[in-house]
């Protein structure tokens, strides 16, 4: 019974939700303790992770792709300062 009155306070669902992760998923008992806000909850918790998930992956993604720009830019630069001195002694 005190733990479907954890499910009722707001601030505890969100931690047992974030617990979720490390597979302690107890959807059942959250539903037999408020059946018509457990699904609007879960199915906003599941949005909200999949969209910061997506947002991690893009992140990491767009900074490699930022970083190795940067170094061919770089190497361009290089290679085109070393022709133009080349091309200036020969």
């Amino acid at each position: 019974m005190i733990l479907l009155l954890l499910y009722k306070i707001k601030l505890s669902q969100h931690c047992i939700f974030y617990t979720w992760f490390a597979d302690k998923f107890d959807y059942p008992r959250l539903r037999a303790a408020n059946p018509t806000y457990a699904p609007i909850m879960f199915l906003a918790f599941v949005v909200v992770m999949t969209f910061m998930l997506l947002n991690f992956m893009l992140t990491i993604i767009l900074d490699t792709y930022s970083e190795v720009r940067d170094e061919l830019l770089q190497q361009v630069y290089t290679l085109n300062k070393l022709l133009s001195l080349w091309l200036t002694s020969v």
